[in-house]
């Protein structure tokens, strides 16, 4: 009872306590962002995918994903299959997720060697941290939580030298997300690092063949197999995806100049460090575009400085045995940074210094060197769980209502098209058709202008993968026009979109729709034959050309 009792899980309890008080009444909350695309409005969901699927280029157009990650898109299928596309259930998934993770890294911790109050306090700032709102709001998002709790796992595994089950963690953690092989140097680093406790055990006096070092080689070649197996199954899945697939997030690039990929590695991680330690100003998008010099030389000065503290850390670390398994937690968040950084040219196009979602992993190493630092000092760390409980209320109230939510993009970036298009739909959405109109022309004034910033400079660098004209700006706009009553306009934009992405079949029904509701049922059944023959499977343009044809429309379309 006493050890119920005891500070460090009272400051446990109060992380979970706020957790739950944050997100509990958020989790009915309407989807939002990219839980639009590839949840709500993707109808594949609502029937199993066959296993094939997954194995085949149909997995990109079922998905709606550019990248090969089928078991999270599975966890979709199978939330949607139990309990329709209802918020509430997928971010029950993630929440629970979530605190797995977080009971994860205090095992994984504990077995470092830090103390329990440490680990505790660590697993409680990890899950009342701010930057993870959007992944637990946003729940199209939970392939980053699929990838949190596989990466710890899998190292827990390795520990207990269960190295088939570890690699089935990989192999878990690559299907939900690429970034999951961070694990392979991640496991190599913490067999490195525990050689510490190897010593220790033996009381300091080594035998001659293992002084000096000795022991390490013997210790790596130990574990020779089981990094054969992880290496096996990561170069298994990484060939699958890359040569199995035709992936459709390859065929976008963009051709940064090295100098401006450089001051962005720089700018990304001033971002990664800033969220972490101050998570305010949170944005759903973090532009990358060029600094000024003078913002580039304090950039520089910045990552110096960082690189000069990080080193002593790990020297302070490494001269103690008790502390060197924890040099592992220094290494761990830099790694997955250095995946998002810039610092390697990507195979895909981004116009991103940075994402929140993509702090989640990152976020383990942090607060476990935070927990470490704040072990005998447990008042402050309360303090500090309360604060970011504070900021992680605020946040997830920004998630609960898609105005705030892009709101507050424009006040950043009020120069983004993005920006103000994604505000226009969040106004549509709740029935405020004025402000969207207001906010959709404002975005194509942007556009039409060239002011935005991002457009200016990846558009002639993108070969011709991102455009100043946007289809979906012009399709939303034909919708609110029409839904405004103003047939005209609308049948302007929507023919636009038409012509930018002759592909899409929402464009083609509202204009069949309009047309079929104004007794032009010629013209209607023109537009859903014209839908038909790039989308002939498509229920509405069947259901369109069957009533122009029959010139008695039945029924009312929605128009989002």
């Amino acid at each position: 009872m006493p050890r119920l009792a005891g500070p460090e899980n009272r400051l446990a309890f109060l992380a979970v306590l706020i957790l739950a008080a944050a997100y509990l009444p958020a989790l009915a909350a309407p989807f939002v962002w990219d839980d639009l695309g590839w949840i709500l409005f993707n109808r594949a969901l609502e029937k199993p995918f066959p296993p094939s699927a997954y194995l085949s280029d149909a997995y990109f157009r079922l998905s709606g994903e550019t990248s090969w990650r089928p078991l999270a898109t599975a966890t979709y299928n199978i939330v949607t299959l139990a309990a329709g596309k209802n918020p509430a259930a997928f971010r029950s998934l993630g929440l629970i997720l979530h605190l797995l993770a977080g009971s994860l890294l205090f095992r994984l911790l504990l077995g470092s060697g830090l103390a329990r109050p440490a680990a505790l306090a660590a697993a409680g700032l990890f899950l009342v941290h701010p930057a993870n709102v959007e992944t637990l709001m946003c729940a199209s998002f939970n392939e980053e939580l699929l990838t949190g709790c596989a990466v710890p796992a899998m190292l827990l595994c390795h520990r207990a030298g269960r190295s088939a089950a570890a690699a089935g963690l990989l192999l878990a953690g690559l299907l939900s997300k690429e970034t999951a092989l961070v694990a392979l140097p991640l496991v190599l680093l913490d067999d490195r690092c525990r050689l510490a406790q190897g010593r220790q055990a033996l009381g300091g006096a080594l035998p001659a063949p293992l002084a000096g070092g000795g022991l390490a080689p013997a210790w790596f070649r130990r574990n020779l197999p089981a990094y054969a197996l992880y290496g096996a199954t990561a170069l298994a899945a990484g060939w699958f995806a890359v040569f199995g697939l035709s992936a459709p997030g390859f065929s976008a690039r963009a051709e940064v100049p090295i100098f401006d990929r450089l001051g962005f590695v720089l700018e990304s991680l001033w971002t990664f460090v800033r969220v972490q330690v101050l998570p305010v100003g949170l944005r759903i998008e973090y532009f990358a575009l060029p600094s000024s010099p003078l913002k580039t030389a304090g950039l520089a000065l910045f990552a110096a400085a960082f690189s000069a503290g990080a080193g002593m850390l790990l020297r302070r670390l490494w001269k103690d045995a008790t502390t060197r398994p924890l040099s592992l937690f220094l290494a761990w968040p830099l790694l997955f940074w250095f995946v998002f950084s810039g610092a390697v040219p990507a195979g895909v196009l981004s116009t991103r210094l940075m994402a929140e979602r993509w702090l989640y992993l990152p976020l383990m190493g942090s607060t476990a060197l935070a927990g470490f630092a704040l072990q005998r000092r447990p008042r402050t760390t309360a303090v500090v769980v309360a604060l970011l409980g504070i900021l992680m209320f605020g946040r997830v109230r920004d998630w609960t209502d898609e105005r705030r939510l892009w709101g507050s993009l424009v006040r950043q970036y009020p120069w983004s098209a993005k920006a103000w298009e994604g505000l226009g739909d969040a106004h549509r959405r709740g029935q405020d058709r004025a402000s969207a109109l207001a906010a959709y022309e404002h975005a194509l004034r942007l556009r039409g202008s060239g002011e935005d910033r991002i457009l200016s400079y990846y558009v002639p660098i993108s070969g011709g993968n991102l455009k100043w004209q946007s289809p979906s700006l012009r399709r939303s706009l034909g919708a609110g026009f029409l839904e405004a009553g103003d047939t005209a306009r609308a049948a302007e934009h929507l023919a636009k979109a038409v012509e930018l992405d002759p592909g899409d079949p929402y464009a083609y029904r509202l204009l069949s729709y309009m047309d079929a509701r104004q007794g032009r049922f010629s013209e209607a059944r023109s537009w859903a034959e014209r839908g038909l023959s790039k989308v002939p499977e498509d229920d509405i343009l069947l259901r369109l050309e069957r009533a122009s044809r029959q010139k008695r429309l039945d029924f009312r379309l929605k128009l989002d």
